[in-house]
């Protein structure tokens, strides 16, 4: 938003603040009315649009009702000043939940690793939400994982997990991979799943075992992510791991499967399988346009394969628009 459209939008606010309710009669008390909240609210979309700390309209704000203060701590850290640091400290303890998160949030923004107290202090508070943001907003800061599990040492072991997975894909060392694997056997599907994430989005060798135990699971996504993975770190073994995905009723994980075995005859890694070619000539007729799209693209490792060959020459001449450019 620039200047005069976030000016513009202030003005806007205002105008509808002031004409919330009608004038009090001669005499009449005023009532508490939502018109200062809604001028606060203005003045921190001004605060947010122009990247200004302003201490006094903190202050205001500040003092304000719930929905008021979590605005505020959003607002600081769009503002991106880290002046604002101590009031978002202050707002990580509120009363109210919504306030916490949100501060919680901001601050990450914000902090350096001098300034992870707050973060740690909101990993063992009651609110879950708050600290699973505290342990991501820790990770990115590189705090090491032993420092963030003493800090979630008082809860239960599931509990600790729920808070610190969603953290661990951002964490490197074989602590963070030994925390995700075991985070696969959590009751909690989210918990499970963000375990999955943390074994597959960044390149862990080491993980390769627990990854092709993931290849057969229930949830698409993870099938998905760990084909990926094994792409980057699988051998040519994986090959007839992946074949089963290629006939997978979600999209998703064919098209991992295909990018990944594609990936490891790239990297040398292994040779193109005889037994995909009959499948892979099929799914340049799949339903879905990314499948198609993705098998016609990983065919490069079978170009001197007659059957291939021919229907990529087919697509090239006739096929949709953005087969023909892939084929």
């Amino acid at each position: 938003m620039g200047r005069w459209a976030g000016v513009t939008l202030v003005a806007l606010v205002l105008a509808c603040a002031r004409t919330v309710a009608p004038p009090a009669p001669p005499g009449a008390p005023v009532a508490a009315a939502a018109v200062p909240d809604l001028e606060l609210r203005a003045l921190l979309l001004l605060l947010a649009d122009r990247k200004t700390f302003e201490p006094y309209s903190v202050d205001q704000a500040l003092a304000g009702g719930p929905a008021l203060r979590r605005e505020l701590a959003v607002t600081l850290g769009r503002v991106g000043d880290r002046r604002a640091l101590a009031v978002l400290a202050e707002l990580s303890r509120d009363r109210d939940v919504e306030v916490r998160r949100a501060a919680v949030f901001s601050f990450g923004l914000l902090a350096g690793p001098a300034d992870r107290a707050p973060l740690l202090l909101a990993l063992s508070g009651a609110d879950r939400e708050t600290a699973a943001a505290a342990a991501q907003a820790l990770a990115r800061l590189g705090t090491p994982l032993e420092e963030i599990e003493a800090a979630a040492g008082g809860l239960e072991s599931e509990e600790r997990d729920l808070r610190l997975l969603p953290a661990l894909w951002r964490l490197p060392g074989d602590g963070a991979r030994l925390l995700a694997e075991s985070g696969l056997d959590h009751p909690d599907a989210a918990a499970r799943r963000w375990a999955a994430y943390a074994l597959a989005r960044p390149v862990r060798p080491a993980a390769a075992p627990a990854l092709r135990g993931l290849l057969a699971d229930a949830d698409p996504w993870i099938r998905g992510w760990a084909a990926r993975a094994l792409g980057r770190v699988g051998d040519a073994g994986d090959l007839d791991r992946l074949r089963p995905l290629l006939d997978d009723p979600r999209p998703g994980p064919v098209i991992r499967a295909l990018g990944a075995a594609a990936a490891l005859i790239r990297a040398g890694k292994a040779a193109p399988p005889d037994g995909w070619r009959g499948r892979l000539a099929e799914l340049y007729d799949a339903p879905h346009r990314g499948v198609r799209l993705t098998a016609i693209e990983s065919s490069f490792c079978w170009l001197l394969d007659d059957q291939l060959g021919a229907r990529l020459a087919d697509l090239a001449a006739g096929g949709r628009p953005a087969e023909r450019r892939a084929a």
